[in-house]
């Protein structure tokens, strides 16, 4: 569960080597059907060593519906994609917030 709004890091498993990965992105399915891309990168574990995961560190806009997210990562090498990865879901519930309208402040500091 992450809250609306949130900035989280997200890792998807690839369960591929990357080593020679040209792009790597997590294909995202909104709540609303909307379908977005997020440029990912490759996951390096605390003691430098490159795994097979990628990253995404969301803004306050990429979590902006409440419900069910869809993620598949994608990835090519020199411009030949590989099978999509397995599906992962989050579910993004209501900010917890105390009388502070987060939308508002966006617009008002254009976050």
């Amino acid at each position: 569960m992450i809250y609306q709004y949130d900035r989280t890091e997200i890792r998807l498993n690839t369960g591929i080597d990357l080593d020679e990965a040209t792009l790597l992105k997590m294909m995202v399915l909104k709540p609303s059907g909307t379908e977005v891309e997020w440029t990912s990168t490759r996951y390096v574990d605390d003691d430098g060593n490159a795994t097979s995961y990628i990253t995404y560190t969301t803004s306050v806009t990429d979590l902006d519906e409440l419900g069910t997210y869809i993620l598949h990562s994608y990835v090519e090498f020199g411009g030949v994609p590989a099978p999509l990865g397995d599906a992962s879901e989050i579910e993004v519930v209501e900010e917890y917030t105390i009388g502070v309208n987060v939308p508002e402040l966006i617009n008002l500091f254009r976050i």
